[in-house]
């Protein structure tokens, strides 16, 4: 009688690669609220700006860019396979330092609140997904502000 394994083509079991994907996206649960919070932490220097938690703009709401950071998971069947952090859109302006004053072609100094930190961070999660699996790598460049 023929015994019959399912090995990925990595070689490994199909329960070892599920037991993988568990501890990888364990990882990414537990570090992404520590990024989330070291992101709100930085934008507390922005001290100009909304004196409200909500202000009304037309058609929309918006709210302080410390309140509005928020993050959510993409995945490929059970793999966590994208991480996304979402915030108010001045976010994006005050890190390029343009306002209707300054344009992008004279902006004023930059405020690097969002892909400095993320830079001091992504370390700890490549080497920690690492450890788990050696095959894996963490591409970060879409999750920056370009």
């Amino acid at each position: 009688m023929n015994s019959f394994v399912n090995n990925t083509p990595s070689g490994r079991s199909a329960s070892s690669k599920i037991r993988i994907i568990e501890e990888q996206n364990e990882i990414v649960k537990k570090w992404t609220p520590k990024v989330r919070q070291k992101l709100r932490a930085s934008t507390r220097r922005f001290v100009n700006g909304k004196t409200q938690s909500m202000v009304q703009r037309p058609g929309r709401s918006e709210e302080k860019l410390r309140k509005s950071i928020r993050s959510r998971f993409g995945k490929d069947g059970q793999e966590i396979e994208l991480i996304s952090f979402n915030f108010e859109r001045h976010g994006v302006f005050v890190h390029k330092g343009v306002s209707r004053n300054h344009p992008i072609s004279n902006p004023r100094d930059k405020s690097d609140w969002f892909n400095s930190t993320l830079d001091k961070l992504i370390p700890e999660l490549a080497d920690n997904v690492a450890d788990v699996n050696a095959e894996a790598s963490v591409n970060a460049t879409r999750m920056k502000i370009q």
